[in-house]
């Protein structure tokens, strides 16, 4: 059964002729850092930016060389791309649409206390645009394939949120009390209530009337919601500017080409006939208009529908602009690519070419070993999963996990004994550190992230120097195949200068 687009949603690519003729003649006499600096001074109050916690998410046009005219007609005659590019460099998108949950800005408008809203602005609609704006926050949880996970907490800082909301600075505060209270149709937000100082900060989720009810394009009205979104995009913008892998990621997106919807179709048609399966071990597989509840185990499942919304999400107002993370994050890169399913993302091609993989083998373990003092080298989870007598996939699962748990939850994974028996100084340095550490159990993936994007950085500066620009998704990158072996070459080479034992494996 062919894949049933979402006919609510615009696909054209919006005209930035006027911006491409100006970058075009700029381009004659200046370099790319100075179009994008030019670009940046001309931006105005209708940009549409998702910030998610201490990541930015810029949602810019698509441009190309030639603009871009033939589509594909919809039922209701709405045009789909055939190609969306990122050709020449990157624009901003004249709007101010962000994404919200579902029946929430209803709910605010009819349900929810104007006594309480009023506490927030005196303009009951700043103050709705101001609840919007903080459940944009939220974003990022709704990026995955199996969002019916409950387990989607947002960390939020105190100082962030009041950076954000500059009006006022228990602005925030105001806010998810307005969205915490209960009303005729439940809260719209949760909080863990748990708060340590300078360790955790509290965490917030949607409540279960608006969990994996999926998300909608809404345009901001109000000047006052306008100018806070402008404004943390200039404090943001300059992350992006100074990092070495931001900056190759805007020369790359010049040599992307998206695919289709036909395409995506089509290639998930191919996944599901060879049972393909995600890194997690979920089968894809099609919702064929079921609600997930038809399925006795949904959480088995990976659903085309859910993919391809992500990706409408992602790409229809604009290639987002790559921001760093903070410290819990180990500075790691977020953009487009990063949150898109890995088998969509497979289809992007570079320079018209099918793209090539090359990601470091058993990375994690490997860090671990060369941050903890451990004693073995070129760790694979096939030599582990042969010494402990499990599945080969079953040890990268856990791996997923197993050095961000807490000291109980590592004891009940199966690798706990593996690096009880081979690595046990590493383990109890380890152990020792989440339980001393202001970070408790998380310092060791916050460390393990920060080398890993020191590996990455080091790497992609190198090609850059080359004139090689790649697509980036954490410990992997993606290029034009034409590179494949001298891509693989400096990645061998810097993963050992750094101390770690490793080997980048090529893939397409």
């Amino acid at each position: 059964m062919k894949l049933h687009l979402n006919t609510n949603i615009n696909y054209s690519i919006r005209s930035v002729k006027d911006q491409l003729e100006l970058t075009n003649q700029n381009r004659k006499t200046v370099n790319d850092d100075q179009v994008l600096d030019q670009i940046k001074l001309n931006y105005n109050l209708n940009n549409t930016y998702n910030l998610i916690y201490d990541v930015l998410l810029n949602r810019t046009s698509y441009t190309c060389k030639t603009p871009c005219t033939a589509g594909i007609k919809c039922q209701n005659s709405s045009t789909i791309p055939t190609a969306i590019c990122a050709q020449n460099t990157l624009f901003f998108n004249q709007s101010s649409h962000i994404y919200i949950p579902n029946k929430v800005l209803h709910v605010l408008q009819k349900y929810v206390s104007k006594f309480q809203l009023r506490k927030v602005d005196a303009d009951l609609n700043v103050a709705i645009e101001y609840c919007l704006l903080f459940l944009m926050q939220l974003d990022s949880t709704s990026y995955t394939n199996d969002n019916q996970n409950d387990d989607v907490w947002k960390s939020l800082n105190a100082a962030y949120l009041r950076e954000f909301f500059t009006t006022d600075p228990l602005c925030y505060k105001k806010i998810t009390d307005v969205m915490s209270t209960p009303t005729s149709k439940g809260t719209i937000i949760e909080c863990d209530g748990i708060y340590i100082r300078g360790t955790k900060n509290y965490h917030y989720r949607l409540a279960d009337n608006y969990r994996g009810k999926g998300y909608s394009s809404y345009k901001l009205q109000t000047t006052k919601a306008k100018v806070l979104l402008q404004n943390c995009h200039q404090k943001k913008w300059h992350n992006t500017k100074n990092n070495i892998i931001c900056q190759n990621l805007i020369k790359f997106y010049q040599l992307v080409t998206l695919p289709t919807l036909i395409e995506i179709d089509d290639e998930a048609d191919r996944l599901i006939s060879m049972k393909y399966k995600n890194k997690k071990g979920k089968i894809l597989k099609r919702l064929n208009k079921h609600s997930k509840s038809y399925f006795k185990d949904s959480s088995k499942y990976s659903f085309v529908e859910d993919a391809v919304k992500i990706f409408e999400r992602l790409i229809v107002n604009g290639i987002m602009i790559p921001i760093p993370g903070g410290a819990a994050s180990g500075g790691r890169v977020v953009d487009c690519f990063t949150l898109m399913p890995s088998w969509i993302r497979n289809l992007v091609k570079v320079n018209g070419k099918k793209i090539s993989e090359c990601d470091y083998s058993c990375l994690h373990p490997n860090l671990a070993i060369s941050i903890y003092g451990g004693n073995s080298q070129y760790v694979t989870h096939t030599k582990i999963a042969n010494s402990i007598d499990i599945d080969e996939h079953k040890v990268k699962v856990e791996h997923l996990a197993f050095f961000n748990m807490e000291v109980w939850q590592m004891k009940q994974s199966p690798l706990y004994n593996y690096y009880k028996r081979f690595e046990n100084w590493m383990l109890t340095n380890i152990i020792n550190e989440k339980q001393a550490d202001n970070h408790k159990h998380k310092i060791t993936s916050h460390r393990l992230f920060r080398l890993e994007v020191d590996i990455m950085t080091e790497v992609i500066r190198i090609l850059n120097r080359e004139y090689i620009y790649v697509g980036y998704v954490y410990d992997a990158i993606f290029f034009d195949p034409t590179h494949a072996e001298r891509v693989k070459e400096v990645m061998d080479t810097v993963v050992i200068k750094l101390g770690v034992y490793t080997t980048a494996k090529l893939s397409k």
